[in-house]
């Protein structure tokens, strides 16, 4: 039985429930439509509550609210007013973050809004049982550390005995069977036969390129263009020839899912001839020998030889200068002179081995000063930086998603007070309401999709406020980028050549951004390479 603590309100209170099914399912749990079907008979059977609809996640973990989008969607509404009462099956499906469990509540009592958890049989409007409601997200909270704890060990007794699953949506000719047999997929196995012959017949990467795309090659997502990194990780994976080396990656932390590179933190597992090779192991041998050469010759620091290398520099500018022309990022060189301090550029990646591309290499010294010139104006112009910001992210939906939202919800209105007007008297009776709540189901999840992509003004507030804290968080004095949160801020840099940057603030997604790009709040810098002085314009580019 629910007893709510609302406080009295004169109308019906508005009431929905929250479901989420986790990747790491419990067997015990309900299925997602149980429980949908469950909360809604509830809602709509008592007369003194509104139908605000049954939000849901499904296979999205519960440690952290992000990525639960229709969690999130639901919060929104609840801020905005417009959902009184949130019910739902226990702690651990709300929340197994303590942190985000404790805000979300809090931030839901300071305007009245009530969670029941069903399980436990408390509201979160009962103060007495804060100590309690901390117990349990702690005890959900450990068992995702546990359950992620048991996976790895699983894993881990996997790899000592050469069993292995391969990231087979990520790995160009190979493929997985639901049984776990790997198999060559020819479509695409013979261009990787195709690209290790042309390497050992010393064509260049841009060469390699130009025959794929010149033939349609598509590349493994299916879109996009083949670049000469996606060429050289090709060359150097190690399952063309059937081997795989395992626990590239880890995960340090399980409650934010995020894996880190493995440079000796835990041991690596090698597993010879674990599956059909695409490569011949001779071949495979020249191609390795040829790549040590060329690294040997052009004096590349690995990450696997230098991980302290990779760790304190490369790290901090991987994948942040951008080149619009042959669509490669830049990588870090430091050049050495006697008797001198080391000079450190950022150079375009299809410029390693040969010269290839037309554009210019980006001091890193120089480059901090535009950081920092960038970071002061950003603040001098903070009201317009926040308009800029509130403007790029409001969405207005178009007339037609209005009028198909007023619609849905009148449609929920409509079924929600004819299964209510009919009593489970019969069979027949209990058939039509079930048919009913079936069609309710249906038009609210067709509601909540639609909302989920409009973004209330609340959520950009949030986000453009975000924006702000991060810059907030960035001392003018860049010494190293890697210093602080200047890579929060400025997701991209896009290089034109050396005297014209974009930085690029907001969702670090380039793939559609604009052909011609008119940056806000520029400004300029002077500088000077040896005796000539050089002036860099540059701004910010928002992008949604």
């Amino acid at each position: 039985m629910i007893k709510l603590l609302h406080p009295p309100v004169l109308r019906k209170l508005n009431v929905c429930a929250y479901a989420r099914i986790s990747s790491d399912k419990d067997v015990n749990e309900l299925s997602l439509d149980e429980q949908i079907e469950v909360y809604t008979n509830m809602i709509l059977n008592n007369s003194n509550w509104n139908f605000c609809g049954i939000y849901f996640d499904d296979g999205i973990s519960g440690a952290s609210t992000k990525g639960r989008t229709s969690f999130n969607l639901m919060i929104e509404k609840a801020m905005l007013g417009q959902i009184d009462v949130i019910i739902v099956k226990s702690i651990s499906r709300f929340a197994r973050n303590t942190i985000d469990l404790l805000k979300t509540i809090q931030d839901l009592r300071n305007i009245d809004v009530e969670v029941f958890f069903e399980n436990e049989n408390f509201s979160s409007l009962d103060f007495k049982c804060d100590m309690l409601l901390t117990c349990y997200a702690k005890f959900a909270e450990e068992e995702v550390i546990s359950m992620s704890l048991n996976r790895s060990w699983r894993h881990q007794i996997d790899r000592e005995a050469g069993r292995y699953f391969l990231p087979s949506r990520k790995l160009y000719g190979l493929r997985q069977k639901t049984t776990g047999e790997i198999y060559i997929y020819e479509p695409e196995a013979k261009w990787i036969r195709v690209i290790y012959d042309m390497y050992l017949q010393d064509k260049s990467m841009g060469e390699i390129i130009a025959v794929l795309t010149e033939n349609k090659v598509p590349t493994y997502t299916g879109h996009g263009e083949w670049r000469a990194t996606v060429i050289r990780s090709m060359l150097k994976n190690e399952k063309y020839v059937g081997d795989c080396l395992m626990q590239k990656t880890y995960t340090k932390n399980p409650l934010i899912h995020k894996s880190d590179n493995n440079y000796g933190e835990r041991p690596m597992y090698y597993i010879k001839d674990g599956h059909p090779a695409i490569i011949s192991r001779e071949k495979w041998d020249k191609v390795q020998e040829k790549l040590a050469t060329a690294r040997k010759k052009f004096k590349i620091k690995t990450a696997v030889e230098f991980p302290e290398v990779y760790e304190n520099m490369n790290r901090s500018y991987s994948k942040f200068l951008y080149c619009p022309y042959c669509k490669n990022h830049y990588y870090l060189r430091t050049i050495t002179h006697v008797g001198k301090e080391p000079t450190k550029t950022l150079n375009c990646s299809s410029n390693k081995n040969t010269n290839r591309c037309k554009n210019e290499s980006v001091f890193v010294e120089v480059l901090n000063k535009i950081i920092a010139k960038l970071l002061i104006t950003l603040q001098k112009e903070r009201k317009a930086f926040r308009k800029a910001l509130f403007e790029t992210y409001k969405q207005e939906p178009d007339e037609r998603t209005i009028e198909a939202l007023k619609a849905l919800q009148s449609q929920i209105k409509g079924l929600a007070e004819r299964y209510r007007e009919i009593p489970p008297t019969s069979e027949y009776n209990n058939e039509l309401r079930t048919s009913i709540l079936e069609e309710l189901t249906k038009v609210t999840q067709e509601k909540n999709f639609i909302e989920m992509t409009i973004p209330t003004e609340e959520a950009i507030n949030r986000q453009v406020n975000e924006i702000l804290e991060i810059l907030d968080s960035c001392p003018v004095e860049v010494t190293s980028i890697d210093s602080s949160s200047y890579r929060k801020l400025f997701k991209k840099v896009i290089v034109y050549n050396r005297n014209k940057l974009v930085f690029i603030i907001g969702n670090d997604d380039i793939s559609k951004l604009p052909k011609k790009i008119n940056p806000q709040f520029q400004t300029s810098i002077e500088y000077k390479i040896r005796k000539t002085t050089f002036t860099c314009k540059f701004g910010i580019y928002i992008n949604k």
